[in-house]
């Protein structure tokens, strides 16, 4: 179904994308479904977030610090005075494979967008290993004894019982004179326990430390005109990375490339890497009518839909799916975004592909993002 394409396709482990390496099978790797903040504090909501350490950022701040750690939930401070704004959230729990990430919006958060289809649900993962036993916290100072309560006044001869419990042993009195033997007589009752004196007080809790500093905001792809076309999501070094670009209410993470050579007529620097969202199909010979977004990649954890890039002269357009239910197609031709990651054939290109059907999105039609290559990092 397919064209043979050299697609550099940007893998990253904060993504959830497909890893070379094997993970240990001791290892239990942490998802994050979802999260919410307060003025001082992020909940985060997913699974295998407890048996280690947890270490959690925003984009490029210091550690925040943990609050609460459960197999279920992580709780962290937030550092004061963060700007309101979307950053990257990572987390990792234990060693550094055991790693996540997601995007996070601090302050105001826009309209909820439409609930995606529910994915299959995964096989369950290893047991993590039990984490280190904390430190005992200090033993608070024992409160005053307050004063014994009053004696209560006798109360009145009751009825015949059962044998109580032997009281205990009184203090020893004066010997007295030897009386005359007297018949023996029943055995009283006990006498009803006086009040519990009042408890006291409790001591006065230490102050709060100081709140440590904010991080950093998070880096930023420009154009060559200074356009802000996204937010650095995640990779950036070994020759990859992704960002996140807000397209109208949608988030599309789009890849690219550091480029050292220009194999292809571009400086050196960063560079989209067209082709790894996908590409378009047609259900005609000539890539005409509507297009559809091939869903052969699938979707970057992040993203609120699936998504094409393609370059127009010197600027780009992105096509985004109308639906987040897919639809089934009888494919007839398919548009390659091509280079820098994908063919040496000059980009875009029509493939005429043998009759085959796909699942795939359909799109309102192409939107132009008004972005001038060369990028750069900022």
């Amino acid at each position: 179904m397919l064209r043979n394409t050299k697609l550099s396709v940007a893998f990253s482990l904060a993504l959830g994308s497909l890893s070379l390496v094997a993970t240990p099978a001791h290892a239990a790797v942490p998802t994050i479904a979802n999260s919410s903040s307060t003025s001082n504090s992020l909940t985060i909501n997913g699974t295998n977030l407890s048996g280690g350490t947890a270490t959690v950022t925003l984009g490029s701040s210091a550690p925040l610090a943990v609050t609460s750690q459960t197999a279920t939930k992580l709780v962290v401070t937030l550092p004061a005075g963060l700007t309101a704004g979307d950053y990257t959230l990572n987390l990792q729990i234990g060693a550094k494979t055991n790693t996540a990430a997601s995007v996070v919006t601090i302050g105001a958060v826009g309209p909820a967008g439409p609930i995606g289809p529910a994915g299959a649900q995964g096989p369950a993962g290893p047991t993590g290993a039990t984490g280190a036993t904390g430190a005992t916290g200090a033993i608070g100072a024992t409160g005053a004894q307050g004063p014994a309560g009053p004696v209560g006044p006798m109360g009145p001869q009751g009825l015949k019982g059962d044998t109580g419990a032997q009281g205990a042993q009184g203090s020893a009195g004066p010997t007295g004179a030897t009386g005359a033997q007297g018949p023996k007589g029943d055995k009283g009752d006990q006498g009803l326990q006086g009040a519990i004196g009042a408890t006291g007080a409790q001591g006065v809790a230490g102050p709060q430390g100081p709140v440590g500093p904010p991080g950093g905001p998070a880096l930023s792809l420009l154009d060559a005109n200074g356009v802000v076309a996204g937010s650095l999501y995640g990779g950036g070094t070994a020759g990859e990375g992704q960002f996140m670009a807000k397209i109208g209410s949608e988030r599309i993470i789009i890849p690219f490339g550091w480029m050292n050579h220009d194999e292809y007529g571009r400086p050196a620097g960063p560079e989209l890497d067209l082709g790894t969202l996908g590409m378009l199909a047609y259900e005609s010979t000539d890539c005409s009518g509507t297009p559809y977004v091939s869903s052969d990649w699938g979707p970057y954890p992040g993203s609120t839909k699936p998504a094409v890039i393609l370059k127009a002269g010197a600027h780009y357009e992105i096509y985004i799916a109308s639906q987040n239910a897919p639809v089934t197609i009888n494919v007839q031709s398919v548009l390659y975004p091509g280079p820098p990651g994908g063919s040496s054939s000059t980009p875009p290109e029509c493939s005429i592909e043998p009759s085959d059907t796909w699942t795939v999105y359909p799109t309102a039609g192409p939107t132009s993002l008004n972005w001038t290559a060369p990028f750069s990092v900022q």
